[in-house]
């Protein structure tokens, strides 16, 4: 089988700081259908439907599908943001992240944030700038658990191991000797799925460490056997809260393994390395963005149904400063530069490439606006009714692997050249962007960059 395997874990850390320290008419059906020009405006109220039997079905039915796709929104301007910020920090490296379970992990925490820490949430997950409620009303923090309800709800109903298989997981691990409120702890569950685990990190913090990577490592099928590395927790820490996520796809259309042969990568730094490299002859969407000055190919996995479907977009740049304008992309600039894609045959040279990419995002989110969730201004009194908790860490582990045969190794054709060979021939033998996305719900589950595929 020809497939794809990615998983990602986000953690966040919280300490104690005690006294003794001081919708579907909304949108066209489009790839890309979310008008974000409009984004201030008031979204189109749908007429309320006739009361007949079974029109509070449909009606729920309806509201559902608002809720989703409103989340969606949210999530994808966020994750551009936060993967734009990532990449200008980690400059010539491989990277891997999965927006979707850090705003997870970041929503479950809005649950108990107050004050001027929960309008930093609000704000950086773009919950206030998504347009207005169906009563014009804008969206407040009170709304955002069902609206993850109903995405996390949809995308986890994929598992079936002959094709695309998407999980994603939330747990809470507290110190058994603080007393978090039974609100925070329900509505958790409720919402997110994330039950309480009471571990003692007081008494023996590397237990409660093991305990938390042992959850991290059965969610991603033991791709991830230490999210949380030493160092990370102390007796200080009062409650971590975590959010991973699986994914294993399988190519609608396959690479053929007698393609396969060795080939000359060349990495942002202009040092070359020889790699192995897939082909594929295919017909699938494609375009070349001027703009981006970026090849953009689509390729799909086999999928459920149309309920549940995923793809890979791989962008091929020019050059550096081209990957530079793909990383910077806004919203509006992906849904644009996504549109008119032609259906062609395209000839393919796509190297095997296994990636593990580790980092803190506390720095990236302070900076992006939430300094107060990584300071004693903190206000998280909604989790244990006192104002003495803030996080110190944001950890973020991620794996994927692309290859002919799941999750093991093998790959491609002889590319020696430096630009794609022609329109129709795309090698991406030197630094590139991809995101994986699910198409109904337009969310976007991974992004990343290969600067080396080694």
């Amino acid at each position: 089988m020809h497939s794809l395997l990615a998983c990602c874990v986000f953690v966040g850390l919280l300490v104690s700081v005690s006294c003794e320290f001081t919708y579907d008419d909304y949108y066209d059906d489009d790839d890309y259908y979310y008008d974000y020009e409009s984004i201030e405006k008031p979204m189109k109220a749908k007429p309320t439907p006739t009361k007949h039997r079974g029109s509070s079905h449909r009606n729920n039915i309806y509201e559902n599908k608002v809720r989703w796709r409103v989340t969606s929104i949210a999530n994808r301007v966020f994750a551009l943001k936060l993967y734009s910020r990532v990449a200008a920090e980690r400059r010539g490296e491989n990277i891997l992240i999965s927006p979707l379970i850090v705003s997870t992990g970041l929503s479950m925490t809005l649950l108990g944030a107050e004050g001027e820490t929960e309008k930093e949430l609000m704000s950086v997950l773009e919950y206030s700038s998504i347009g207005q409620k169906r009563n014009r009303k804008p969206y407040t923090k009170a709304d955002v658990p069902r609206l993850y309800e109903s995405l996390l709800g949809k995308l986890n109903s994929s598992e079936d191991s002959s094709r695309d298989t998407f999980l994603i997981a939330c747990q809470l691990f507290g110190d058994q000797s603080e007393p978090f409120l039974p609100a925070f702890i329900s509505d958790t569950a409720r919402y997110y799925g994330a039950e309480m685990q009471q571990v003692d990190f007081a008494g023996n913090f590397e237990d409660a460490r093991a305990d938390i990577n042992s959850w991290a490592n059965a969610t991603t099928r033991g791709h991830i056997p230490e999210a949380l590395p030493s160092g990370t927790v102390d007796p200080s820490t009062k409650l971590v809260l975590a959010s991973a996520a699986f994914f294993k796809g399988t190519w609608k259309y396959q690479f053929d393994s007698a393609e396969t042969h060795p080939g000359t990568f060349t990495t942002s730094d202009g040092s070359t390395l020889t790699t192995e490299f897939m082909r594929g002859k295919f017909s699938i969407l494609k375009k070349y963005s001027r703009a981006l000055r970026s090849f953009i190919i689509v390729l799909p996995y086999k999928s459920h149904s149309s309920a549940f479907s995923t793809e890979m977009r791989l962008f091929l740049p020019d050059d550096n400063e081209a990957l530079d304008r793909v990383e910077n992309m806004s919203e509006i600039e992906l849904k644009r530069e996504c549109r008119n894609m032609e259906n062609s045959t395209v000839v393919i040279h796509l190297p095997r490439f296994r990636l593990d990419f580790g980092v803190d995002l506390a720095p990236t989110l302070s900076d992006l606006g939430l300094g107060s969730l990584f300071s004693t201004a903190a206000d998280l009194s909604g989790m244990n009714g006192k104002q003495n908790l803030h996080f110190t860490n944001a950890m973020h582990k991620g794996f994927i692997e692309v290859n002919e045969e799941g999750t093991t190794a093998t790959a491609v054709f002889l590319a020696t050249t430096t630009r794609s060979a022609g329109f129709n021939t795309l090698v991406f033998n030197r630094p590139f962007f991809f995101l994986i996305r699910e198409k109904s719900s337009n969310s976007m589950l991974f992004m990343g960059r290969v600067n080396n595929p080694v």
